[in-house]
């Protein structure tokens, strides 16, 4: 089975520029103010230039320590693997403000990516503590049920995310693997059919073919799995024409 994982880590936009300190002094030499460095620390970011981000964010921390500039600079670190550097900072976020459930919910997901799944766990239910609404949050959690092979209470927390955002159609799709996990297989195949309506992506032709699998119906496997391989062409996976090689010569 596949579980796809979807964004799950969040940057903060500084869009009041008090919120990001432009207070707190200028670069010694420049005009710079903490606030410049947090925005061109930004553009960076957005960029995937992220050595030079963190060079910009880690100086407006010097001028002015603020959650937003430590979350921002973790997801740098994040994205270069550093994963220790990432954990510092949203830690240091969480002691500056600690009613932030965005800074809880990057935490957990540098935890899931080591596989400390209890430590991710403990995160993500504080960050939906502090906001019962954070749906990002319940399909992190979710994940967490997926890898431990916990299907009925993973199938709560995306039914959640479900509840709070009905149109994204990779719910459906990770919702479907739940259901293969219970055994529920005609739910699941209405799951994938609504994310295939929603959006008829190469990975739903993929992931129903797996229901049809799980169900031993055969040739409509091979269908899914062959039209998913044949428009697989742009994808870096290869996996729809793996399972079309394997189940359907």
């Amino acid at each position: 089975m596949k579980f796809i994982k979807q964004i799950i880590i969040v940057a903060i936009i500084c869009v009041i520029s008090t919120a990001c300190g432009s207070g707190g002094g200028s670069s010694s030499g420049s005009n710079l103010t903490a606030e410049d460095h947090f925005n061109r620390g930004t553009v960076h970011r957005e960029s995937e230039e992220y050595n030079e981000a963190i060079k910009d964010y880690s100086k407006s921390l010097e001028l002015n320590p603020h959650p937003f500039t430590y979350n921002d600079r973790g997801l740098c670190y994040l994205e270069l693997n550093q994963y220790g550097l990432a954990i510092d900072d949203f830690t240091s976020a969480i002691a500056f403000n600690s009613s932030e459930p965005i800074y809880f919910n990057n935490r957990g997901w540098v935890y899931i990516l080591l596989e400390q799944y209890d430590k991710a766990m403990t995160e993500l239910t504080i960050a939906l503590d502090l906001d019962p609404t954070y749906v990002i949050a319940y399909r992190n959690r979710a994940m967490i049920y997926y890898e431990t092979s916990e299907s009925y209470l993973g199938l709560q927390d995306i039914n959640k995310a479900i509840e709070l955002d009905p149109g994204n159609p990779w719910d459906y799709n990770n919702q479907t693997y739940f259901y293969i996990g219970l055994n529920q297989l005609e739910l699941a195949l209405e799951s994938i059919n609504l994310a295939l309506k929603i959006e008829a992506r190469v990975e739903f032709y993929d992931t129903r073919g797996d229901v049809y699998k799980a169900m031993s119906e055969t040739i409509l496997m091979c269908q899914d799995y062959i039209l998913a391989c044949d428009l697989s062409n742009d994808l870096t996976s290869d996996i729809p024409c793996i399972n079309k090689s394997t189940y359907c010569q």
